[in-house]
């Protein structure tokens, strides 16, 4: 905390930092402002690390204590550090202070543990990993700050383990900026597949969107599109059937040219070929295709069921050739259980033979979930992630796995630096529209013909009502938030109405965690 001109200063409380390593000499920073990060080192360091610091000094002092420590004259040092001085009151980055006091606390989304005879510390917003002693792992543990030296206590501050309660902390500006309303299309629930895991499998296949509930559609989108920038999804049932082809070719048509909409297909992939010439309408507006590939052709064909008998296998992969070949972005998603996991790294090697523009492909893994039926027991977490470690380190191309605690460390590991993001909720629920067959609108793809889920009808001009989804004040509260986020709204939703206790997964998130310091040790 600095004093200058009689008023003291601190850093605001829209700017956020981390040091780059905790117990370094070095004074280089990385804040994050505005959806921003910047790194300043050197004498810009320098000035940060007084401004924050627990010591309150007078400007003219620390001018005279590094000039002697540099060996540079007062007014040098004088002259840059007041530079910085001006910069940071420019940018709106310094705050005047009253309250100089200092309350430590464990800072939000700290985890800290002992491991293999380790100790570590982690905070899973600002991705900071770091091995520390037994002594500062009690001393986190127990809440123990009184018998601590200052320096280690500012140490674990500028790591964010350590947070000052005293002063305000504004973690608003984490909150990730939505940059779509992601509005799914459904024309039928009717599919030429029978796979064994659907979720839809009991909607009435026979429901085919109305013509007139389709222009309203169109006026509902062409209105949203006004105000925000729009991601189209044809979704289903199966999308791309030949009786939803008129439809799709109307929308491709209508929006080509507005500049807010784009567009994406989740579809089986069986009749891509079929498609090909309609696509083109719009190619340029096609951010992906998602087709589902399960495992290899046997594995496959046996959870992914053909109506008609035939295989589905060799018709999708020639279909994920054909997109790849003409330049369009595919995401091979692959539904993950006990069925299949074990053939994976069979599938991955051979996606990693047949695909030949590597950059317009990425492999996304979901685990099946059957969210109505409480007793159903998905992968574990650490199951998922021991297989993405695995399959990621085999392929050249992209991986992902759709698990937040997975995501989370994949952050960690690659982009440690980048502006701390905080998702709103488990997924894209708030951003979310799906639109049915009969024009009712939804927040969740999984979850139409529920009352609490309906937000609006295209009928109507924007009266949507916000569904709650049970917010749960703990979960937000708990350090692990980010690695869950409170978990999926449906399920939520389900034990809820069946008063069932809400499931915590804070055992598997930890199992997790220790899985990954163990893999970084090595």
């Amino acid at each position: 905390m600095i004093i200058f001109q009689g008023k003291k200063y601190f850093i605001s409380p829209n700017v956020h930092f981390k040091k780059s390593v905790m117990d370094s000499p070095n004074y280089e920073y990385y804040l994050f402002v505005n959806y921003k990060t910047i790194r300043i080192k050197d004498a810009a360091g320098i000035f940060f690390e007084y401004l924050i610091g627990t010591e309150i000094i007078e400007f003219d002092n620390i001018v005279s204590r590094e000039s002697k420590v540099l060996n540079q004259s007062y007014q040098s040092i004088n002259s840059v550090l007041l530079k910085y001085f001006n910069l940071f009151s420019d940018y709106g980055w310094l705050m005047e202070v009253d309250n100089t006091e200092i309350i430590w606390d464990i800072a939000k989304h700290t985890y800290f543990t002992q491991n293999d005879g380790k100790y570590y510390a982690m905070n899973l917003l600002y991705k900071t990993v770091d091995l520390i002693s037994e002594d500062i792992y009690y001393i986190l543990k127990n809440k123990n700050f009184t018998d601590v030296n200052s320096q280690m206590l500012f140490q674990l501050y500028t790591r964010k383990y350590l947070e000052n309660t005293s002063l305000e902390t504004d973690y608003t500006s984490f909150l990730k900026p939505p940059n779509f309303k992601v509005v799914s299309l459904i024309f039928s629930y009717d599919c030429n597949l029978a796979c064994v895991y659907c979720f839809e499998k009991d909607n009435n296949i026979k429901n085919i969107m109305r013509n007139d509930t389709f222009e309203k559609t169109i006026k509902y989108i062409d209105n949203l599109a006004k105000e925000n920038n729009v991601l189209l999804v044809f979704y289903g049932g199966e999308p791309l059937l030949e009786s939803n082809k008129e439809y799709i070719y109307r929308v491709l048509q209508d929006f080509k040219d507005n500049s807010r909409i784009l567009f994406r297909f989740i579809t089986n992939g069986i009749y891509i070929r079929e498609y090909i010439k309609i696509f083109d309408i719009a190619k340029s507006k096609i951010v992906e295709f998602t087709i589902t590939i399960d495992g290899p052709e046997e594995v496959h064909n046996s959870k992914r069921i053909s109506k008609d008998g035939q295989s589905s296998f060799n018709k999708i992969i020639d279909s994920v050739c054909l997109l790849n070949e003409i330049g369009y972005r595919v995401s091979i998603r692959i539904n993950l259980s006990k069925d299949n996991i074990e053939h994976q790294l069979e599938l991955i090697e051979y996606l990693n033979i047949i695909i030949k523009n590597k950059s317009l492909m990425r492999i996304e893994y979901h685990r099946v979930e059957d969210k109505k039926n409480l007793d159903y027991q998905p992968l574990s977490y650490l199951d998922c992630y021991q297989l993405y470690c695995m399959v990621k380190n085999k392929s050249k191309i992209k991986v992902e796995f759709c698990l937040p605690i997975i995501n989370l460390l994949n952050n960690i590991s690659e982009n440690e630096n980048e502006y701390p993001i905080i998702e709103k909720i488990y997924c894209g629920i708030n951003l979310n529209r799906v639109i049915d067959v009969d024009g009712k609108v939804y927040s969740c793809n999984e979850a139409m013909g529920i009352e609490e889920f309906y937000i609006d009808n295209v009928e109507h001009s924007f009266q949507e009502k916000h569904a709650d989804h049970v917010d749960y004040k703990k979960c937000k509260s708990c350090n692990f938030y980010l690695a869950c986020y409170g978990n999926c709204a449906l399920v939520n939703y389900f034990r809820h109405s069946a008063n069932s206790e809400k499931e915590c997964d804070y055992k598997q998130i930890e199992n997790v965690l220790k899985c990954y310091l163990n893999d970084r040790r090595k």
